[in-house]
């Protein structure tokens, strides 16, 4: 028949050993430092590059994010340095034609 026979269960904990000496330890936690920093090394080689690709993404968005505000700040001070001297011009011409003689009632065009 095509069914198997049920295997033996998997332990859920790993069988412990304890060294039997401390160069035993020794020697056994070395290889497990080792072992740590082979996998600590290849994870990092292998998030390296899409952490990279990451921050560089970002680093362009924030760019581009501050180029979008430094144009509207500009066009912002633009606009309102227009205003400034537009107010500033008639000021003057209203204070030449006051002291000319002349009474102004209104500079504003009628278009």
């Amino acid at each position: 028949s095509g069914t198997k026979a049920p295997s033996e269960p998997q332990p859920v904990l790993p069988e412990f050993v304890a060294p039997s000496s401390f160069a035993g330890l020794k020697r056994k936690m070395a290889l497990r430092e080792k072992l740590e920093e082979e996998r600590m090394a290849q994870e990092k080689s292998l998030e390296s590059p899409v952490i990279h690709q990451e921050l560089t993404m970002r680093a362009k968005q924030r760019w581009n994010s501050m180029l979008h505000d430094l144009q509207a700040s500009c066009s912002v001070m633009s606009l309102q340095y227009t205003q400034y001297r537009e107010q500033q011009i008639k000021a003057a011409v209203l204070d030449s034609l006051e002291n000319k003689g002349w009474v102004v009632e209104s500079l504003t065009s009628k278009n």
